[in-house]
């Protein structure tokens, strides 16, 4: 079928023939399949989650190259909105990353912690324009040409007073210019609402916010074990549904391949004795052999295992009696002979 050409002069768009024409430019990402250069990515979790110390560990990485939960990250300079930690707590956790100061001049930080941090206000025409501060930001990222931006977070920076629900998608679309004049990319954090939660989505009240973003991350605690935590993308266009787990390890989080075996172990010897400690003062006595009371199997079903398996008390009873931390104590009649755990 044949088509009569369309004169050039009605045309206010791009005839897709001239694409055979364009260089293809491939798609760039700050951390593949998570966080992609040019575009928003929104980093959900629940307050207390971990949100800011995971994205100041990304920051660290962009800025010294090091992998960031042993995933490549792009290297380059570092902007940091914080409006959660402020100055004293960002110095306090980059010294649990072990790092050298003078390796972070081009990590810039700006703290607004108990200051007003509106990035933008409703005009008299009902739309969204900058404020001081955003101009301020604005100033700073032509300058310093970062990777990446986080702001933390999206309650601190968006006014909820006089909501439009034109205005989210006017404030990503801003973010979003930014992005792409400055070639880099944008992590907003932000909390879930409570619908968000309860459905394991972790998105805010209006599908607007997670509409408007190219990328949008999930970090949740998993059930029974406050230190282990999932990072999901629930939503990547262009990039498959990822999940990795993460533990918190000596104030920070690492990805869960990298956790040692001997921390494992260590971790599990610790919440043994300290159940054991427990159990003895209540009267309660376990012991090293199968049964009812089957010291891992009693440990295992307590409330306060954290996450700690029957297997993995297991490995630590027979590693503490090893190291004579824990003994073995005889009683009964000889047609009854019974035995329990004791703290040497």
């Amino acid at each position: 079928m044949t088509f009569d050409p369309v004169p050039k002069r009605l045309l206010n768009g791009k005839r897709a023939s001239q694409l055979a024409l364009k260089p293809i430019k491939p798609r760039e990402w700050l951390v593949e399949n998570f966080i992609p250069m040019e575009h928003v990515t929104l980093l959900y979790g629940d307050g207390g989650e971990g949100k800011s110390l995971l994205a100041l560990q990304l920051l660290f990485s962009v800025v010294t190259g090091k992998k960031w939960m042993n995933l490549d990250v792009r290297h380059g300079p570092a902007y940091y909105l914080s409006c959660e930690d402020d100055e004293d707590e960002i110095q306090l956790r980059l010294l649990d990353f072990h790092c050298d100061f003078g390796d972070l001049d081009n990590l810039v930080y700006l703290d607004q912690v108990g200051e007003t941090a509106s990035l933008v206000e409703q005009s008299q025409k009902a739309k969204l324009q900058p404020t001081s501060l955003f101009r301020n930001i604005e100033s700073d990222l032509d300058k310093l040409k970062p990777a990446l931006v986080v702001i933390d977070n999206l309650a601190n920076v968006f006014p909820e007073d006089d909501y439009q629900r034109s205005f989210p998608q006017q404030f990503m679309t801003m973010l979003r210019k930014l992005a792409k004049r400055n070639k880099c990319a944008f992590l907003l954090l932000a909390h879930p609402s409570l619908s968000g939660m309860n459905s394991g989505r972790g998105t805010s009240g209006t599908t607007t916010w997670s509409n408007s973003a190219r990328s949008r991350l999930y970090l949740k605690s998993v059930d029974g074990d406050k230190t282990a935590k999932t990072l999901t993308v629930m939503k990547a266009n262009h990039a498959a549904r990822t999940e990795i787990n993460l533990r918190f390890v000596n104030n920070k989080f690492e990805r869960e391949t990298e956790v040692s075996s001997s921390w494992k172990t260590e971790r599990a010897e610790g919440k043994f004795l300290e159940l054991l400690r427990t159990f003895t003062q209540q009267g309660q006595r376990v012991n090293p052999n199968s049964g009812a009371n089957y010291a891992p199997k009693k440990f295992a079903d307590h409330p306060s295992n954290e996450g700690t398996t029957k297997k993995m008390f297991q490995t630590a009873m027979q590693s503490l009696l090893a190291k004579r931390k824990i003994r073995i104590e005889k009683g009964g009649s000889p047609s009854r002979p019974t035995s329990w755990l004791e703290i040497t």
